[in-house]
């Protein structure tokens, strides 16, 4: 090739091939954001609610992809990292917190009207709860909470002032410290 045919011949690109490519860029925008939406409206479940919502900080997004990282950074979101939960709450309400895959900590107190089927549901969805808080929560028995076990990242159960009189404070404490997880009270 000579110079001169060298200066002419150009990458040219058909307008089918950009196309496919905006299209390729577009269903990784929405993979990327899926998430995010989906927290937003979880979000918004819990927040009419009343709950308390804690964020992570920069330093506390490990387990999330790179392209989960740049998302949650391009729109100024970051992951949910704890939820409290206050009053009368019932076991379906705590379905909004499926779509909190960064969840680490949620705390149930005054919470009268949860069952043990709440604490079940968070057993089976939220395998990566590392602290989980329980207080005034009546209908919630002993045998529930010793299901918690199951969670085997958890590493704390924190009793809010333990008003559940239908557990033996002493017999769950040495339980969950056979099992490697604090209890405090």
């Amino acid at each position: 090739m000579t110079s001169e045919e060298h200066r002419r011949f150009r990458l040219r690109y058909s307008l089918r091939l950009l196309l496919i490519l905006m299209l390729v860029a577009a269903v990784l925008v929405a993979w990327c954001a899926a998430p995010i939406r989906r927290q937003r409206a979880a979000v918004a479940r819990l927040a009419a609610l009343g709950a308390d919502i804690g964020y992570a900080d920069d330093h506390n997004s490990e387990g999330s992809t790179l392209a989960g990282q740049l998302a949650w950074w391009l729109v100024g979101v970051q992951p949910v990292w704890s939820v409290t939960l206050y009053g009368p709450v019932r076991d379906d309400d705590l379905w909004a917190l499926d779509d909190l895959p960064h969840l680490r900590m949620v705390q149930l107190a005054g919470c009268t009207e949860l069952t043990d089927v709440a604490i079940m549901h968070l057993i089976e969805h939220q395998r990566d709860l590392e602290t989980i808080g329980v207080g005034n929560c009546p209908r919630i028995t002993p045998d529930a909470l010793k299901q918690l076990i199951r969670l085997t990242k958890l590493k704390r159960f924190v009793t809010h002032r333990m008003s559940l009189p239908q557990v033996n404070t002493t017999e769950l404490q040495q339980y969950f410290r056979q099992h490697g997880i604090e209890m405090w009270k």
